[in-house]
C-alpha cells in the first residue's frame, strides 16, 4: 500500500499523510502508519507511534479504502485526544507543552507537569496526563467526602469542642 491521507493536521490544519507498512502472518494483516507527514511541516511524526497508536489489524485483507478509512479514524481519534486534554484539578486550566531544562513536558504550568521520556511521542504526554489528572480529581473529591465525615463524626462525638465554630 502507498501513501494514504489520514487527515488534517493538529497544529495547522493542513493535510497529513502517512505510508503505510503491513505484516502477513497467516491468515492475520496488520497495517501502520510509518511516519506521518504535514504538507507545512508541523512535527506530526511526533505525535504518535505508527505501531503503538496507528495501527489496525484485520482477520484477512480487508483491501486499501478499508484500510485507509479506518487508520483516518485513528488519526482522528489521536487527534481529538490531543485537542481535548483534561483541564488542570487543581487551576482549572488548560494544560500545556512547555520545555523545561531541555526536556518536553505537558501540563499545567503552575501545578505540574509530566515529562517526556526516550521514545514517548505527545499523545503519550497527553494520555499521561490525563491519567494523572483524573487520579488527582478523584483524590480532590475522595479528599472533599471524608472532610466532610469528619466534620459529621466530630459535631456527633465531641460537640462541645465544634460549639464555637
Amino acid at each position: 500500500m502507498n501513501d494514504i491521507t489520514l487527515g488534517k493536521c493538529p497544529f495547522c490544519g493542513g493535510k497529513v499523510s502517512s505510508a503505510v507498512k503491513s505484516r502477513h502472518k497467516g491468515a492475520l494483516v496488520a497495517y501502520w502508519c510509518a511516519r506521518p507527514v504535514c504538507e507545512n511541516g508541523c512535527p506530526v511524526g511526533k505525535v504518535a507511534d505508527g505501531w503503538d497508536d496507528l495501527h489496525v489489524g484485520y482477520g484477512g485483507d480487508p483491501g486499501p479504502d478499508v484500510v485507509k478509512t479506518d487508520l483516518a479514524n485513528k488519526w482522528g481519534n489521536v487527534c481529538d485526544t490531543l485537542a481535548h486534554p483534561r483541564p488542570c484539578p487543581h487551576c482549572g486550566g488548560r494544560p500545556a507543552f512547555v520545555a523545561a531544562n531541555a526536556v518536553l513536558c505537558f501540563g499545567c504550568p503552575d501545578d505540574g507537569l509530566v515529562k517526556s521520556e526516550a521514545g514517548t511521542t505527545l499523545l503519550g504526554l497527553v494520555v499521561r496526563w490525563n491519567g494523572e489528572a483524573a487520579a488527582a480529581e478523584s483524590a480532590g473529591r475522595r479528599q472533599a467526602e471524608l472532610e466532610k465525615e469528619c466534620e459529621i463524626l466530630n459535631r456527633a462525638f465531641w460537640p462541645e469542642r465544634l460549639r464555637s465554630e
